[in-house]
């Protein structure tokens, strides 16, 4: 049986990976899932992504009130 942060990381991480070629960058709305970050990273590398796509909500939300270089951005 998995523990809860165990079926949170393999919800988290399916998700991660469906996203990633979708995106410049991402974030994920839960201050609780950002405990992940370090897996999040490791998982975006070891599928050729680049680690910093992910971001903390708070860059992500002035990223999207303002003119940047990123291409999307989803909220």
């Amino acid at each position: 049986m998995r523990t809860g942060a165990e079926e949170k990381w393999a919800a988290l991480s399916a998700a991660v990976l469906e996203i990633a070629p979708l995106v410049s960058v991402f974030s994920v709305a839960c201050n609780f899932l950002h405990g992940f970050e370090t897996q999040i990273r490791e998982l975006l590398e070891a599928h050729g992504h680049a680690a910093a796509m992910f971001v903390y909500v708070s860059p992500v939300g002035r990223c999207a009130n303002r003119a940047t270089r990123f291409n999307r951005v989803r909220i």
